[in-house]
């Protein structure tokens, strides 16, 4: 009987903490939910989240048809998007036409063809020794 006692006690507390640790827990999500609010932000996270954040709501409101749909949705996204136009603009400027390498190649071949030549006078008037 007297651990019957004990025991409903102890769970009789458990129960108590348990609804008390759940209000708690409720009423800081409040918290988080009132902090995270646009009114309540400060001027630092408010200048941050205009420069680089994105609302949800515009999202779901956009047309999958529509123009919007080529726009990146997410943070994410929207860097890749920027990676990938920075890397298509780099290989832009550093393109080189057909005209362009075949010049070079027949100029790199006439330079070697030239060395080539030189180093045979050289050995031909016996000034190449080893």
């Amino acid at each position: 009987m007297e651990i019957q006692g004990n025991t409903s006690a102890q769970l009789q507390k458990e129960i108590e903490l348990a609804q008390e640790h759940g209000i708690e827990m409720e009423a800081r999500k409040q918290m988080q939910l009132e902090a995270n609010k646009v009114e309540n932000m400060s001027s630092e996270k408010m200048a941050l989240m205009a420069k680089y954040g994105y609302e949800d709501a515009d999202a779901d409101n956009t047309d999958p048809g529509g123009e919007d749909s080529q726009t990146p949705i997410t943070n994410r996204d929207h860097a890749n998007a920027a990676a990938l136009q920075n890397a298509q603009k780099q290989r832009s400027t550093n393109v080189q036409t057909k005209k362009e390498a075949r010049e070079q190649t027949a100029k790199a071949k006439a330079d070697k063809k030239a060395k080539l030549e030189e180093r045979r006078k050289k050995a031909g008037k016996k000034e190449r020794h080893r």
